[in-house]
């Protein structure tokens, strides 16, 4: 495994941030690191978000592909439900 996306979830308010992680194993600790899930994460507290695999990526290209095509569906960018 190249690295995975994955969805964070806010176990408060249920908004979530998808994102990316470059990790050849599951990283239960990572989080996020874009700006606004980070503020998030700074003011609920760390233990108030899970996260899940979305997709195990084989290469950079893969990776990237996936997490663009998942934020394009489900509207992330635009939808208030997100931290994207």
């Amino acid at each position: 495994m190249y690295g995975y996306v994955y969805l964070t979830i806010n176990n408060l308010n249920n908004r979530m941030y998808i994102g990316q992680h470059k990790s050849k194993v599951y990283d239960r600790y990572y989080k996020g690191s874009g700006k606004i899930i980070r503020l998030a994460i700074d003011l609920y507290g760390f233990d108030n978000f899970s996260n899940y695999i979305l997709v195990k990526c084989c290469s950079k290209k893969s990776l990237d592909y996936f997490e663009k095509l998942i934020i394009e569906e489900r509207n992330a960018v635009d939808d208030p439900r997100y931290y994207n």
